[in-house]
């Protein structure tokens, strides 16, 4: 027999419409794939935030191929310059009330012995995905890859010649302009792989996008953390549970 135990602290912190500095929150948003992305669209599967909304982790223009863990495909371009439909992506929006900003992406990439070469992130930015977007900024790349610097193409990494492998724990710094940086609608991320000998390739492990939301104060809004508390079950005679807390925090409401 099971028993249920409840102790809830609450903290309740209310910005009545006016102007005010709001508090800052976190979020690290993980794309887990396990045995399931084997599939053209994958939907997000990482902790729920309050004030953005990850959409689904897509394939585009390639197609899908199993990999547990992973998520692959094949039929990637030779020239993705010129032949910019292939791709796998994802986009974050924000929640109204909310702006968010992009910091960080961690993730890996792994291909079998004829799959891809190279490989490049893009920005939706403020040309849809152009060159121009090209993101580049690397603070940890994964050994055995190769990263290329300065000129048109700089942001590529390129594996291993005629190498089956895995290359995980790359961190991708987004730069800190306008597109990605208090952003009240949305954004988005592509990464395209190119130099394929026929085989696949892809992601590999989870991907991890981390960053930052806070208020608007345009529009009511309120925050819960965590949202969700588990735990509280225990075996008849072994309790209580021990307490747990949640924080609720609101902006943008009315002050009468």
């Amino acid at each position: 027999m099971k028993k249920l135990s409840l102790i809830v602290v609450l903290a309740l912190a209310i910005a009545a419409g006016f102007a005010q500095d709001y508090p800052v929150f976190n979020f690290t948003a993980t794309y887990t794939f396990g045995a399931d992305g084997n599939v053209t669209s994958f939907d997000y599967n990482g902790t729920e935030y309050s004030g953005i909304t990850m959409g689904p982790m897509v394939k585009v223009g390639v197609t899908s191929t199993g990999s547990d863990g992973n998520f692959r495909a094949s039929g990637w371009p030779i020239d993705t310059w010129s032949q910019s439909g292939y791709y796998m992506g994802f986009t974050i929006s924000a929640v109204q009330g909310y702006k968010f900003t992009v910091n960080t992406i961690e993730f890996g990439i792994g291909r079998d012995a004829t799959g891809t070469r190279f490989t490049e992130w893009r920005g939706s930015g403020t040309n849809n995905y152009s060159i121009s977007d090209m993101l580049s900024n690397y603070t940890t790349v994964a050994p055995g890859l190769t990263r290329h610097t300065g000129g048109t193409y700089g942001g590529l990494l390129e594996n291993p010649t005629n190498a089956a492998g895995s290359w995980t724990g790359n961190v991708l710094t987004i730069p800190s302009v306008a597109s990605y940086q208090n952003v009240t609608t949305s954004c988005g991320f592509r990464i395209y792989l190119t130099g394929s000998g026929g085989g696949s390739a892809g992601l590999d492990g989870p991907i991890t996008v981390s960053g930052t939301y806070t208020f608007t104060g345009d529009y009511p809004a309120i925050e819960v953390y965590p949202k969700s508390l588990t735990g509280f079950t225990y075996e008849y005679g072994s309790g209580p549970s021990p307490a747990q807390t949640f924080t609720v925090t609101a902006a943008g409401l009315p002050k009468n």
